[in-house]
């Protein structure tokens, strides 16, 4: 009897075990819930978040790389680098590459902005191919502008007579001469002429423009006054090279070649 009554009171002695209830689990998934919206809600709002605008302002120190090839003078590095100094908006910063090509005979200006807020300047120099008889002799350059005055190179530049106005000239913001498109356009055909005469071996002293009959030209070394006429200028040269071999293998002396009349050729001798 005794034993029994001792297994009863360690029966007794226990605490029963508590259910867990349906309420608890609730608590738990609600917990765990809100959590995850904690984490999830500012990770989508990042997202999809717009990109803060860019600021307008370059660096406080600008840093000016130079392309080798863009050879500036003393003058031109200084003034470049005396201008950027300071930080600036994108808009005057485009003002101030616009000046600087006014004061120097720059073709054209690209500035790249790196990621270490420096800038790389890639600048070409207009270079002369030719001049031109404005008000003054003034130069023309490869991409058909006319700027500047003829200072005279080591090598005489050809020059192209009776298409630039003699006066009342009007200039454009960069400081090349405004002209009008029908002026251009002879001023690119006489830029291919010069170079096609180049590449046969003949020198040009002067281009001469006349509006009814096209180009002549006045050959350097000879002083042969050739009459071309206008473009397309193959079939006029190809007969030009053939009279220039005759003339020199027969020891002959001309003072004129007409070549403007179809497939004919007229030669006169001194």
């Amino acid at each position: 009897m005794a034993k029994k009554n001792s297994r009863k009171s360690i029966l007794e002695g226990q605490k029963p075990r508590k259910k867990i209830g349906k309420s608890t689990k609730n608590r738990k998934v609600i917990i765990l819930t809100i959590l995850g919206l904690f984490i999830t809600i500012p990770s989508i709002y990042y997202q999809f978040k717009k990109p803060e605008p860019r600021s307008k302002h370059l660096p406080e120190k600008i840093v000016l790389v130079l392309d080798p090839k863009s050879n500036l003078s003393t003058k031109e590095f200084e003034s470049l680098k005396s201008t950027f100094k300071f930080s600036d908006d994108f808009d005057s910063f485009a003002q101030k590459i616009s000046h600087l090509q006014s004061l120097f005979p720059w073709e054209s200006v690209k500035a790249v902005r790196t990621n270490y807020g420096s800038y790389y300047f890639q600048i070409k120099k207009r270079r002369a191919i030719m001049t031109i008889q404005c008000d003054t002799i003034r130069n023309v350059s490869e991409g058909f502008e006319v700027y500047g005055k003829s200072k005279g190179t080591k090598v005489a530049l050809p020059i192209l007579r009776h298409v630039c106005p003699t006066e009342k000239i009007k200039w454009s913001k960069r400081q090349t001469v405004i002209l009008p498109d029908a002026d251009k356009k002879i001023i690119k055909s006489a830029i291919h002429l010069v170079k096609s005469l180049d590449r046969q071996g003949l020198k040009v002293s002067d281009l001469i423009w006349q509006k009814h009959r096209g180009f002549a030209v006045i050959l350097r070394k000879s002083k042969i006054f050739v009459m071309i006429g206008n473009e397309p200028f193959s079939g006029p040269l190809k007969r030009l090279s053939d009279i220039m071999l005759k003339i020199k293998r027969q020891g002959k002396k001309v003072s004129k070649i007409e070549l403007d009349f179809k497939s004919k050729a007229f030669v006169k001798e001194l």
